[in-house]
């Protein structure tokens, strides 16, 4: 089981690109293939592009848990958007 935590970037690159590297990482860890932590980044990365909307100035959350059948479930929070993604 992959521990909870939460992470904060700020939504400007290079620092976004950060959050969907940790993303594909966990999953990794959490025992999925390095394919599957791709195709959740690239989800992460199509959802920032809505979330951050022309924002650099904003902090983008990524709030990391363990979901069922072991797989990662990441809540995006920024600029008062959200969206729930899973590996």
């Amino acid at each position: 089981m992959t521990p909870a935590f939460t992470l904060h970037v700020p939504a400007a690159q290079p620092f976004r690109a950060l959050a969907p590297e940790v993303a594909a990482k966990c999953v990794e860890l959490a025992g999925g293939s390095a394919a599957d932590g791709a195709a959740l980044a690239q989800r992460i990365n199509d959802a920032l592009g809505t979330l951050v909307d022309g924002d650099p100035h904003s902090d983008i959350e990524l709030a990391f848990a363990a979901a069922s059948g072991g797989s990662i479930e990441v809540t995006l929070r920024c600029n008062g958007r959200s969206a729930v993604l899973h590996s």
